[in-house]
């Protein structure tokens, strides 16, 4: 319904504008009516009108300065301005101002009428485009919560389809020592609706997704911001920070992969260093001069799984340490070379995710007993990890995931985020983990589930076909035709005819 505001300093005029027309009927409210210009600005911020009809001359502030006002403060709200023929003149001063429509006194009802139609149509075209908009964002904000629901989108299907035809990468800003968020709006300069989404919410961190229909083009976008990011953070006066990227992805499925990867380049800081930009495509190596060997051989003796050997080794290291009187920064450096070492011979998203906790505790580690422990866990992580059938633990959890996904598929809401949580993972992680292994990703596995299901509904029961959508976890039964017509190749009448068994 369109809200509506009247301003005229004649009484009877406004009661004449508010009583003359059904707006009711045209579907329209008038919210407001004033004496002036200034009457009609102190009530905005409360009524927020979509057309304002406003007379020309009034005391203390006229039609063309309310106009004026409006433009500047409110420009979605449309202006009607009515005058007498001998202010018409006057009152085109007005077209600087963006006024919709004038009406010369005396007026005339279907006129005014037919222009309120026209201002009705421009308010809903402009709210529907506003509206596509703010979906582009919200979809993109619940593919990377794990909420998102196709089927809540259906009326979005171009915007969709458009969507999944991007090449997209996700960029994370981590700071350090910035109580009073400068660093956010130094960084809003790098913000471009049509290839940078600012999505502050997402994480701890502030999440930025890029987007591009070409992958190329993307890559040195990334570059571009991540660059320039850093160039940006290194003159304030941070703590520390560092600027992380993910791999280039196409589509809305792999997004949360994306976040995933993004957030995982972020332990680099504590291995390799503060200050700088880290990028999942790219692999970090360390090489201290002073502790080369000795980080090889480290290494070396934990990757032969020999428990007694990696802790003869492990103290003799750091008995070494003591008796040269290695700095604790010293021991910090050989101990994130191993670990980063490790972690590339490993290379398993599993073993990479449990990496954080112990990468935590040796950055603020005091003294070689403590950075000793560290490496010791670390050490003791590395042999569970080979000790338990990475393979087995995670086919076991997706084994579980799916088992829930299978009793619950029904449900129109099952999303990525309820099924991670189930399982215990946050879900950019699971998402990784999922796509990884099951060599799809969650939407396509879930789609294909309620398909067969459908298929087999249609085959063997008499059930309606709209009955069948919902049962199978559709809430519209449109894109339950189009995504079943889509993985088919049949429509569901024509696959329950072609394969119907009497």
């Amino acid at each position: 319904m369109l809200k509506l505001m009247i301003i005229d300093d004649e009484p009877f005029v406004r009661k004449a504008l508010c009583q003359a027309i059904d707006w009711k009927k045209e579907d329209c409210l008038v919210a407001a009516d004033c004496r002036n210009g200034r009457e009609a600005l102190d009530q905005m911020e409360t009524v927020r009108p979509d057309i304002v009809i406003t007379d020309v001359r009034m005391p203390f502030m006229n039609g063309v300065e309310l106009a004026k006002e409006l433009c500047r403060n409110w420009p979605e709200t449309l202006v009607i301005m009515i005058s007498g023929y001998e202010e018409f003149e006057y009152a085109k001063a007005a077209v600087n101002y963006g006024v919709f429509a004038y009406l010369l006194k005396p007026l005339d009802t279907e006129e005014l009428l037919e222009t309120l139609r026209r201002a009705g149509k421009r308010v809903a075209d402009r709210k529907r485009l506003n509206s596509m908009q703010v979906t582009d964002r919200r979809i993109y904000e619940e593919v990377l919560r794990g909420t998102f629901q196709y089927d809540k989108y259906e009326k979005e299907h171009e915007l969709l389809q458009k969507l999944g035809e991007r090449y997209h990468a996700v960029a994370m800003v981590c700071v350090s020592g910035d109580s009073g968020g400068q660093a956010g709006q130094y960084l809003f300069s790098l913000n471009r609706e049509q290839t940078c989404l600012h999505l502050p919410d997402i994480t701890k961190n502030s999440v930025y997704l890029l987007k591009s229909r070409n992958p190329e083009k993307l890559r040195k976008e990334i570059e571009f911001f991540c660059e320039k990011a850093a160039e940006i953070l290194g003159g304030l006066k941070l703590s520390g920070f560092c600027v992380t990227a993910s791999r280039v992805k196409k589509g809305l499925e792999e997004l949360p992969a994306a976040l995933y990867e993004a957030e995982n380049m972020e332990k680099m800081r504590y291995l390799i260093g503060d200050h700088a930009v880290y990028y999942a495509d790219r692999r970090y190596t360390v090489r201290y001069a002073d502790f080369h060997m000795e980080v090889q051989s480290m290494a070396a003796v934990i990757l032969r799984k020999n428990r007694e050997e990696i802790y003869k080794e492990l103290n003799r290291q750091f008995k070494q340490f003591e008796e040269e009187k290695v700095s604790v920064y010293q021991a910090k450096d050989f101990v994130k070379a191993v670990m980063l070492q490790l972690m590339t011979k490993i290379d398993a998203v599993d073993f990479n995710e449990q990496t954080g906790d112990y990468i935590l505790k040796l950055y603020f580690g005091t003294d070689l007993r403590t950075v000793k422990e560290v490496l010791e866990k670390f050490a003791a992580e590395c042999l569970n990890f080979f000790n338990r059938t990475s393979e087995l633990t995670t086919n076991a959890m997706l084994t579980v995931a799916k088992e829930y996904m299978a009793k619950n598929f029904q449900d129109p809401d099952l999303s990525l985020s309820e099924v991670a949580e189930y399982v215990h993972l946050n879900p950019s992680y699971f998402s990784a983990v999922f796509s990884r292994y099951c060599k799809t990703t969650f939407i396509g596995y879930l789609a294909n589930l309620r398909l067969s299901s459908a298929q087999e509904e249609l085959v063997y029961t008499d059930k309606r076909i709209a009955r069948i959508s919902q049962e199978c976890g559709y809430s519209n039964f449109t894109y339950f035709c189009r995504n079943f017509k889509k993985l088919t190749g049949l429509s569901p009448k024509e696959y329950r005819n072609r394969n119907r068994k009497d």
